[in-house]
């Protein structure tokens, strides 16, 4: 995958991660974010900053992470992934 759709999928999950925690009446905030995961997730904790990252655009969670987020939210993990969003990159690209 190239930089450029590496960044735009990022991008994309950052998006929609804002939009489902706002779904759920959560502001889209680090340090929230990762309070409210570290609840729900039976594995290491994150931090603020990983939150982030991942609010940002700059990251996104490994499978078991985006499990967790999609359960908590409501949502389906590949909509959170925005797998369809890639899809569409490459098909343009």
């Amino acid at each position: 995958m190239s930089n450029a759709s590496k960044s735009i999928e990022n991008q994309a999950f950052a998006d929609r991660l804002r939009l489902a925690l706002k779904g759920i009446g959560i502001r889209p905030s680090p340090t929230l974010l990762a309070n409210e995961f570290n609840l729900r997730y039976w594995g290491k904790s994150i931090t603020s900053h990983t939150a982030r990252n991942w609010l940002l655009g700059k990251s996104i969670p490994m499978q078991d992470k985006l499990r967790v987020l999609a359960e908590w939210l409501h949502v389906s993990a590949d909509e959170l992934q925005a797998l369809a969003v890639a899809a569409s990159v490459k098909v343009r690209g």
